[in-house]
């Protein structure tokens, strides 16, 4: 899985914005505004047709079930009633999906320890995880 790929682009396309903006003020003072705004716009039109024809194919994640799978096989692999303790997005949110919108393992308690030091995580999981499982009185 490719997580940060978009930041060093976020740096690249301010600086591609800025360049742009500076390129538009200096032609809108050579040769008036209606020009340059039908110029960019035609260029937005096909710069954005280009990329979507020439690269939709590659870029289509409609058949890719890679996260769906790994939490899939990780719930599957659980015994009856379990308690899954997760750390971060990459794990918690394919399960909850897997049990919420596949209808896998909704019997596995799925808890995130990132969040379990909030204060109020313990009132929400007593709620939603109670009876299978207790929480200190204190807690």
């Amino acid at each position: 899985l490719k997580r940060f790929y978009m930041q060093p682009n976020t740096i690249l396309f301010i600086l591609v914005g800025l360049s742009l903006s500076h390129v538009m003020t200096f032609l809108k003072a050579k040769v008036g505004d209606a020009p340059v705004n039908r110029l960019s716009g035609s260029l937005v039109w096909v710069v954005g047709g280009l990329l979507l024809v020439t690269r939709f194919e590659r870029m289509d994640m409609s058949r890719n079930t890679a996260v769906r799978d790994y939490a899939a096989s990780l719930l599957t692999a659980l015994p009856q009633d379990s308690i899954l303790l997760t750390k971060g997005d990459l794990t918690v949110y394919p399960t909850r999906y897997a049990q919420a919108c596949l209808g896998l393992r909704p019997d596995v308690s799925v808890m995130d320890q990132e969040i379990m030091g909030y204060d109020w995580y313990i009132p929400r999981a007593r709620r939603h995880l109670a009876p299978k499982v207790r929480f200190p009185a204190g807690a």
